[in-house]
């Protein structure tokens, strides 16, 4: 079960990749020269989940053993200049299982710092990062 969710993660690497999205925001930079990059690549922040999802939270629902889990969730939140994930919160929950949608949550907030994205200039800069968590 582990190595599907590491395929699935890494077939849809495409939406891992840091996003600045038009906006008023004048912090965050619309020219980005290298995107923010979890450390490791995306084969490292597919283990750091497979490892740190928290299943027994998930499984004390009571729902959970009428249901078979195939919910994919979208984690959105912004990468600071320090790399740290700020503005977490879930862009497309799954209506069948809301614990999957809060440990998708404890699960990014769990995660190292990231390595900022760089604009034209070298400098860091804030972008937003879309990850895909899917339960399976």
């Amino acid at each position: 079960m582990k190595f599907l969710i590491l395929v699935v993660l890494i077939s849809c690497s495409s939406s891992f990749i840091a996003q600045t999205p038009p906006t008023t925001d004048t912090a965050l930079v619309q020219e980005i020269l290298v995107d923010a990059e979890y450390p490791g690549g995306f084969e490292a922040m597919a283990k750091f989940i497979i490892d740190s999802l928290n299943w027994d939270a998930i499984y004390e629902w009571p729902e959970a053993s009428k249901r078979r889990f195939q919910n994919k969730i979208i984690v959105r939140g912004i990468v600071e200049t320090d790399g740290r994930i700020t503005d977490i919160h879930v862009e497309r929950a799954s209506v069948y299982c809301p614990p999957c949608n809060r440990e998708a949550i404890n699960v990014v907030k769990k995660m190292p710092l990231w390595i900022p994205a760089t604009d034209k200039n070298g400098q860091p800069e804030r972008v937003y990062i879309r990850i895909p968590i899917y339960f399976q």
